[in-house]
């Protein structure tokens, strides 16, 4: 972002040699990085973050139950489906644009 002006973008945001008003280019509004989920842990409201830490963390998780798994006898393939369910279950809520009631499960 500029220094200058922070609603507008240059080709040398943070390095302190903006250009002139004249030549910026506005930021596109539809391309904006979405936000992090709201996530409250204990009734305390995390940070963008730290929710990004937890975001990320559940898809590595996934991705290791998707591709490791938890053995292929009974009970490591049932702790396997429940936990990529649950997972499923929290994606619907952190990548929904409204409120999403957790499922008890």
């Amino acid at each position: 972002m500029c220094v200058c002006d922070p609603n507008l973008r240059t080709p040398y945001c943070g390095r302190g040699d903006c250009i002139p008003p004249s030549q910026r280019v506005e930021v596109a509004q539809n391309n904006a990085i979405p936000k992090e989920p709201e996530i409250i842990i204990n009734g305390v409201h995390l940070g963008a973050g730290a929710a990004m830490t937890i975001r990320v963390a559940i898809e590595n998780f996934a991705m290791d139950l998707q591709t490791d798994g938890l053995g292929k006898d009974k009970l490591g393939v049932s702790i396997c489906k429940g936990y990529l369910d649950r997972i499923n279950d929290i994606r619907k809520a952190m990548f929904s644009e409204r409120r999403y009631n957790y499922g008890k499960g």
